[in-house]
């Protein structure tokens, strides 16, 4: 079974989810990321963010910050309102991916992105995560 049904999956027809998983265009996208990241790479992902938001979370997330980021022993995480607009008013959240972990099959890092997607879920329609405190001893 494809990693990404087993951490958030919203459909309980399997067969309905692997045909949503084949849909997605960033395949090529990803597997094309053997070079330096660019534009292309980030926009792919920001695809495939609207893409899974539509089909598993009914578009009832907002929208992110996608960010490829290296993090210790972390294939991704999510910074809620990470970004403060310059009036201070306004906050965007963090969904960073880490490429160091770009070797993985696509499924395993689709999968971290919608991981990553039920956190933002969680935050923005049920129980906000824990935070993590990291080594210099802040939150995010």
């Amino acid at each position: 079974m494809i990693p990404i049904l087993v951490l958030c999956a919203s459909h309980e027809n399997a067969e309905y989810r692997k045909a949503i998983l084949t849909k997605v265009s960033l395949y090529r996208t990803i597997q094309n990321m053997k070079n330096a990241i660019t534009r292309e790479q980030y926009d792919a992902f920001q695809r495939a963010y609207d893409f899974f938001n539509k089909e598993l979370f009914a578009a009832s997330l907002p929208a992110v910050l996608v960010t490829l980021q290296r993090h210790a022993k972390a294939y991704g995480y999510f910074s809620p309102e990470r970004f403060v607009g310059r009036n201070g008013q306004e906050a965007a959240h963090e969904l960073a991916l880490n490429p160091d972990h770009f070797g993985r099959t696509d499924e395993e890092i689709l999968s971290t992105l919608v991981h990553e997607m039920c956190h933002v879920w969680q935050q923005t329609h049920g129980t906000p995560p824990r935070a993590i405190t990291i080594e210099n001893g802040q939150s995010r």
